[in-house]
This record gives structure tokens, sequence and C-alpha cells, in this order.
């Protein structure tokens, strides 16, 4: 399927005044009607060198715009680290499944074999992935869990070599089948059959986030015996979690505090109390098979690198499920490790839902989605938005260092 145009326009030099030079020649040539295809083309042709921008525009005037707006990397500067991010619950939305599968090879690969395993439980991961609604853990878990991997595995296969993974909640698990600590099957079982002791809680209960002091976050979780703090995601944000009836009196306490928060649209009251009655059934499921991972891996549960010998502990899985996500300690350790670096961070959610939080303490950070675009365009079609959203990711990748080959990424 081919979709509404939109190229990539990769500019290299061997220094910054060669490549002033070089957005100059390729104005010129903007300015004089040339194809877009046509002046692509010959780019993505060139060899790449060390000062490096790109842009993806649809249209003359939006690539000249762009490209004396964007600014330009120095792609052999070590500092420049890589860093996939894997969120939770909350990141999922319809997309153009077919599109995506047809396009990206490595992607399929992951849904097939979702599909073969998830078949034989009567779930059809691609009802799923193509749905804007989901009404269970099952369905948004799952879609969280095989979207994630699925696309970054099509990263990995492209050339985008990551340094640091983290995820957030269930995408610390996400990110640790990335790295090959857990198995693809082995953990696709593991996520859905906890999804669906969750599913069996008759209390679902609310989230509800909120930025609020540390004083305050206190004040609010007295007012219900079984409130729990779910997340802390940065400094002064937070997820509360628990019963309906107490969210409503944290809400009302919030209100005359003038403290901002908003519901969370979820299926569950994660990390709360609700969850106490299943936790033993999780430990009972965990994983077996667990090996040393490809890559360095934050945990959100400790706050620190994952220890992969404290997932062989059956209560890693039920404090996992349970416990406050340390998010914020998390992303803090790892900042810790990569200063100075700049690093570029690549959210595997169809909406970058830890941004927020992310480049609070990431401040020097640059973040992206792996299929979103970086502003909102009218009236173009899905296939166009997660095209584009795709093509500007690795284009700024490519321009951090990557090892991308952008000729022919996504059709």
């Amino acid at each position: 399927m081919m979709v509404e145009g939109c190229h990539i326009l990769p500019l290299s030099a061997e220094t910054r005044e060669q490549l002033e030079d070089k957005k100059r020649e390729v104005i010129s040539f903007l300015n004089k009607q040339v194809p877009l295809e046509k002046i692509s083309q010959r780019l993505l042709s060139e060899e790449p060198l060390r000062h490096r921008m790109a842009v993806v525009a649809s249209e003359h005037k939006e690539a000249e715009t762009l490209i004396e707006e964007t600014d330009s990397f120095d792609s052999s500067n070590l500092n420049n680290k890589i860093i996939f991010a894997f969120p939770g619950q909350g990141a999922a939305g319809a997309i153009p499944l077919k599109y995506l599968r047809n396009n990206l090879k490595e992607f399929d690969f992951y849904i097939t074999t979702a599909e073969n395993i998830l078949n034989e439980e009567s779930i059809s991961i691609s009802e799923i992935l193509s749905s804007w609604k989901h009404n269970s853990s099952v369905e948004e878990q799952l879609f969280s869990f095989v979207f994630g991997i699925g696309m970054a595995k099509q990263y990995l296969y492209d050339g985008v070599n990551p340094d640091i993974l983290i995820g957030h909640s269930l995408g610390e698990i996400t990110a640790a089948v990335v790295s090959e600590t857990l198995s693809f099957e082995e953990a696709l079982i593991y996520v859905l059959k906890r999804a669906k002791l969750m599913d069996s809680i008759k209390e679902k209960g609310v989230m509800c986030a909120l930025s609020a002091s540390e004083k305050e976050i206190e004040k609010i979780l007295a007012r219900g015996k079984d409130l729990s703090l779910a997340a802390v995601n940065a400094h002064a944000l937070y997820v509360i979690s628990g019963r309906k009836k107490d969210i409503l009196k944290a809400e009302s306490e919030m209100d005359k505090l003038e403290i901002k928060h908003k519901r969370l649209k979820v299926t569950l009251a994660a990390h709360s109390s609700l969850l106490d009655p299943i936790l033993l059934e999780i430990e009972k499921i965990g994983i077996k098979n667990i090996r040393e991972g490809k890559y360095p891996q934050y945990s959100s549960l400790s706050g620190a690198l994952l220890d992969i010998n404290e997932l062989r502990e059956s209560d890693w899985w039920s404090r996992h499920t349970r416990s406050t996500v340390s998010f914020a300690s998390a992303l803090s350790s790892m900042e810790a490790a990569i200063s100075p670096s700049k690093p570029i961070v690549v959210e595997f959610g169809v909406h970058r839902v830890l941004m927020s939080g992310g480049m609070e303490t990431l401040k020097d950070s640059y973040w992206t989605g792996c299929c979103s675009m970086s502003k909102y365009h009218e009236n173009k079609s899905p296939e166009y938005c997660y095209k584009r959203g795709y093509l500007e990711s690795m284009s700024a990748l490519w321009q951090y260092g990557a090892n991308i080959k952008l000729k022919g990424l996504i059709k």
C-alpha cells in the first residue's frame, strides 16, 4: 500500500561550515521546485558524514522551514546515548496494522508469533491492535506488550542499537524481552495469565495522576485507607490508585488545595491494594527461563539497574505488580550513569505517555515516539501519520550517529 508522500532529507558534511553550505544547496533545489522525492533520493545515496541533520517533509515550503530550524549533531560524539523506553498501561490506540505488517517485516514476525500463541486462547491480537477501545486488562496489556516488542525489534533490525533500556511497570517486562533476558513466548503467556487474574478482580477501582509536593501527596493519601501511591514518575508527578470512593475523596481534597489532577483511562487500579488477593497466584506463574540481557536495563521497581537474580525470586513478580512504580528513581539512576550525555529516548507506545516525567529528569534529552509524529498534521490518513512518525524517529536517531540505512525504510 502506497500512502501520501513524505520524504527524508538527510544532510551531512565533515564540518559544521560545510553542512551550512549543504543546507543552502538543498534550499536552492527546493526553491527551484525540484521534486522532493528526487532531492531525497539524491541525499539518501550520499555517504553519511560526521555532522548531520535530517528532516521529514511532504511539501517544499515545509522542508525549507524545517531545514532552517533544525539543529545539527556531531554523530561521532560517543556521549550520544540511545535509550529505549517502554510504557505500561495507557499508551494504546488503534494502529494501521495491515500497513505496518506489510512494510515492517520484523514487526510482522512478532505479530505473527503472538497470533499463533494467542489463537489457542481464542484471543485475536489483530483485533486488539486495531481497536480504539480496550475494555479489559488482557486487551490493554497485550496491546502494550506486543506492540512495544514488535516495534523495538524492528528498530533493532533496522540498525538502531540502544545503550540502555528502561520500562514503566509492565514496560519493564517488555524491555526484558527486547534485551532477551526473557523469551517473547514465555513472557507473552505470563502477561496473559497475569492480566486474566487482574480481570478476575470484581472491584476495578480507578487511577488519578497529579502534580503535588511530598507533603501534599502524604495529605492526599491519608484521605482513603486503601489509597496507594501507584507511581512516582518525576519530582512532583505522581499517580494514585484505589477504590473509586477513596479516589473521589482524594480528588475533593486536591480541588480544595488547587492541585491539578486527571483521572486516567485504564481498566484497573494498578499497583493498589485491590490486587492483593491475586499476588500469590502471580508468584506461581512467574517466568523460569531467565538469561543475562544484551543491554543494561534500569528497573522501575528498584530504581536501579535490573539484577536478573531478583527475577529468579518468586516474590519479585508480585512486588513488580503491587509496589509503587519508581520511574523517577530509575531515571535519576540512569542519568547519573550516563552524564554528561544528552540522550535520545525512543518511547515504544502509540502515545508518548512517559515523556513529560522523563524530560523533567533527563532535562537535556530528546524524546521521540517510535511512530508518533512530532506535531499533528490535519486530514492525513493513519498510514501517513505512522509512516511519518517512524521516519521522523529514524531521522533523529541517524543524526545521533545510529547506523541506520535510511533508504527504503518504509513505503
